[in-house]
């Protein structure tokens, strides 16, 4: 056998090597593509939600409270009321009759700044109505409605005056302060009025 017809058998030989390696790897991959692409497909099925695994919607706040004692809630319920909230409950509080608590209302929404508030807790504690009788006190909440321009306050100050509740009595300041309530409507205010100028004054109002 020659050279050359050696060389031509070992040729066709690797030939059919490299062939049937090709053809092993493309089957292989094939199969390997199709794996990885059956995985997901595959996952999905295996974990597909349930609905009743589903986490319910959060529940409302109204169905929390029955979980937690009221009184765990009441400082946060509190501290989010404003002025108007605590003057409104003690509106109610006063309607309902229960005078100390409507004064404990007010007095919040007066320290939150609400002039209709100070200038009825301040009537409150110059009477002694739901809370302890005190004319100088009920004098300096007054003031801070008066200032706001509360026209209620700013008469009920002016009897202060005019009587010498919680501050010296000075008919002069007390007049002045009634004559400006009475240009805002007030017509008690010019009644006393008429008793300072006629030196005549009935009794204090509280």
């Amino acid at each position: 056998m020659s050279t050359l017809t050696v060389l031509g058998i070992i040729f066709i030989v690797l030939a059919v090597v490299a062939l049937a390696i090709g053809v092993l790897m493309l089957i292989g991959g094939r199969r390997r593509t199709d794996i990885i692409e059956s995985k997901p497909a595959q996952e999905a099925t295996q974990w597909e939600l349930d609905p009743s695994s589903i986490r319910p919607e959060p529940r409302p706040m109204s169905e929390f409270e029955t979980f937690v004692p009221e009184d765990e809630f009441a400082p946060f319920t509190e501290a989010v009321k404003s002025a108007d909230d605590w003057y409104a409950q003690g509106c109610g509080e006063l309607r309902g009759g229960d005078e100390a608590q409507a004064a404990s209302s007010f007095l919040r929404a007066a320290e939150l700044g609400h002039a209709r508030a100070q200038t009825i807790y301040a009537i409150q504690t110059l009477r002694g109505k739901g809370v302890e009788q005190d004319y100088e006190k009920g004098r300096r909440w007054l003031e801070k409605a008066a200032r706001q321009g509360n026209v209620d306050a700013i008469y009920n100050l002016g009897v202060c005056y005019m009587y010498g509740r919680g501050v010296e009595q000075d008919l002069v300041s007390a007049r002045k302060l009634l004559a400006y309530a009475r240009g805002r409507g007030i017509e008690d205010a010019g009644r006393l009025i008429e008793q300072i100028d006629s030196g005549e004054l009935s009794d204090p109002i509280f």
